[in-house]
């Protein structure tokens, strides 16, 4: 009994341990926008914020968005994701005039304000 006891213990703490180590990065992108003012250089905010999930061109200038999603624990679930929970997504927009910063937006989405609010991506120039 002892032993047994022992060991469900020591698996405990084994679970905990590697379920507390991550691969990925914390991020929180709405912290990470605020580091980006107007006249902030395109080479910081890709130090700042890393790689953007979408650029775009507007009448405004360049756009580069950033996109963080949040899922509920059913969300999580692998079977089950497609049927239940939700996601919600941080986002931020960036404008750019020339290699300046003119504009920085942070907005939060349920999934369809997410699927709505999306452009679709410019193909790459090279």
């Amino acid at each position: 009994m002892q032993y047994t006891l022992r060991s469900l213990l020591c698996c405990l703490a084994l679970l905990l341990f590697v379920g507390g180590c991550s691969k990925e990065p914390i991020r929180h992108l709405n912290s990470d926008a605020c580091l980006i003012s107007q006249g902030t250089t395109k080479k910081d905010v890709l130090a700042y914020m890393g790689t953007p999930h979408v650029t775009t061109a507007t009448e405004a200038g360049e756009v580069w968005i950033f996109v963080e999603e949040h899922k509920s624990l059913l969300k999580k679930t692998p079977v089950l994701n497609w049927a239940f929970g939700s996601a919600t997504y941080d986002l931020v927009y960036i404008t750019f005039s020339g290699d300046m910063v003119t504009d920085c937006q942070y907005r939060a989405a349920t999934e369809k304000q997410y699927e709505e609010a999306l452009p679709a991506p410019e193909p790459a120039v090279h």
